[in-house]
């Protein structure tokens, strides 16, 4: 018992832990004072995303458990087997390892649930009225075309179009993965601490300081938000739903849910509309920035993992291409300023 008191004390009372409490903290603070300003509703509560936080930890767990139990099978193949999974699960979730991702496993949900009180209250304080002129610059910024119309005579065609539109889901599946791994992680605890410090730095910066300012619904919103004023993109939307029909575009429902929770000022679970800067692309750019620090291998996946979300983005009517290309340049700096943090706390 006191070695289990021991490892809490040393695991659970670090300057990181204090300082990652210390943004979630200040950062409910000021969007609890931002409700009350704008007579918003607020819901700052772990409830709010434990459901899929649990299901997203089970599903981790088991995973990890019959990768490990297959691994044992095929590649060592002890006479004694189950002995053997015991004590290789055993050496892995150690008392260490569960007290090292405790705090992230209660904080991260408070913080999204933050979040996601912060990303409603964006047409509230600020309206959405930059995207006409983010039309304009993605004229300017491609040569006189729109990035979907340059991507358009590749990826038209519904198989294609299936593929894309299940492969940007999967980046639900890959941040919980990545946020897992890394939540769980006691052998780069450098590493792990500037990961969680960028990653609450982009969904603050990023997801609702820039998107504050720069609110915007994106282009599958475009006809919505601006009746009065010419679609360009109406017939990328007018193709993927006639796409649907024919083959599953699974982002469209997504994007109805959107709107339409916009529309009844509800701020359920993964709700809140903003197209700039994208947080699809910001994420998928600290992955690869996490994945330089490990093999070539991760770091290729990462690389792939950018580029196909970031046109993903753009085919699929999510995004403007030049949403991604701010979040590429803000989420860089945005990891060496956390890792200068790390150090300074560190020393």
């Amino acid at each position: 018992m006191n070695h289990i008191l021991n490892t809490a004390k040393e695991t659970l009372l670090t300057k990181f832990n204090a300082v990652f409490l210390g943004i979630v903290i200040v950062f409910g603070a000021i969007v609890w004072s931002l409700t009350e300003i704008y007579d918003a509703p607020a819901y700052f509560t772990t409830s709010f995303y434990s459901k899929a936080l649990h299901w997203a930890t089970l599903f981790f767990v088991l995973l990890f458990v019959a990768y490990r139990t297959f691994y044992i099978m095929i590649f060592k193949r002890p006479r004694k087997l189950t002995l053997a999974i015991i004590e290789d699960l055993s050496a892995v979730f150690t008392w260490q390892r569960i007290f090292t991702a405790l705090p992230m496993l209660i904080l991260i949900p408070i913080f999204f649930s933050l979040f996601t009180t912060a990303k409603n209250m964006i047409p509230i304080i600020n309206p959405f009225s930059w995207d006409p002129f983010f039309v304009e610059l993605e004229s300017w910024l491609h040569f006189g075309y729109q990035p979907w119309e340059l991507l358009h005579p590749i990826l038209a065609f519904p198989i294609v179009t299936m593929v894309i539109s299940f492969f940007y889901k999967l980046w639900f599946v890959t941040k919980f993965f990545v946020m897992y791994w890394q939540t769980f992680n006691v052998s780069r605890p450098h590493i792990r601490e500037q990961f969680f410090i960028s990653l609450l730095g982009i969904w603050i910066i990023n997801g609702v300081i820039l998107a504050t300012w720069l609110s915007s619904v994106g282009p599958c919103y475009f006809g919505l938000a601006y009746p009065d004023l010419a679609n360009p993109f109406a017939p990328l939307m007018e193709y993927l739903y006639s796409t649907d029909n024919l083959t599953a575009v699974f982002d469209l429902q997504a994007q109805e849910f959107l709107w339409q929770a916009y529309q009844g000022n509800a701020p359920v679970p993964f709700s809140g509309i903003s197209a700039m800067p994208s947080m699809h692309v910001s994420l998928a750019t600290l992955f690869v920035l996490l994945a330089w620090q490990y093999g070539t291998l991760v770091k290729t996946f990462f690389i792939y993992f950018l580029f196909f979300t970031l046109i993903g983005s753009v085919h699929l009517g999510w995004h403007y291409a030049a949403d991604g290309y701010l979040s590429i340049l803000t989420t860089i700096p945005i990891w060496y300023a956390s890792g200068w943090i790390v150090k300074k706390y560190r020393k």
